[in-house]
């Protein structure tokens, strides 16, 4: 990544490997957002709950920090954005892959969702 030096107008490289990785749960917004998945979970029929893997995965992606390991100061975060009709499209297929294999792939459906909210995320400026 580059960055430019408005003043100087000279750039420098520089990158997120040195980055530390912070994320900022708090147990109120926690037990808020299960507290939330359990009413859907009851009015759905338990058919929320295929959601909720990507809703969790999304939640804790949009609450990551990238800090400047010399500073402390974030330098960016993550932004994880899933629309969703492509989760419905994932979310009707294991469903089917649940039923047909007796709920053994869901095991394999829990992977899928993180790493199709990784592939829905970017990093943004702080």
């Amino acid at each position: 990544m580059t960055f430019i030096n408005v003043q100087t107008g000279s750039s420098q490289v520089s990158g997120f490997l040195n980055a530390k990785i912070k994320a900022e749960l708090d147990l109120w917004s926690i037990i808020g957002h299960v507290v939330l998945w359990i009413i859907v979970s009851i009015i759905t029929v338990g058919i929320g709950l295929f959601f909720f893997p990507y809703s969790f995965a999304g939640y804790v992606l949009n609450r990551v920090s990238l800090l400047d390991p010399s500073t402390g100061n974030c330098i960016s975060r993550l932004e994880c954005k899933m629309d969703m009709a492509s989760q419905l499209g994932h979310v009707i297929l294991w469903i089917i892959i649940s039923i047909v294999t007796l709920g053994i792939g869901f095991i394999v459906y829990l992977y899928k969702t993180w790493g199709f909210a990784i592939n829905h995320t970017r990093v943004v400026a702080p």
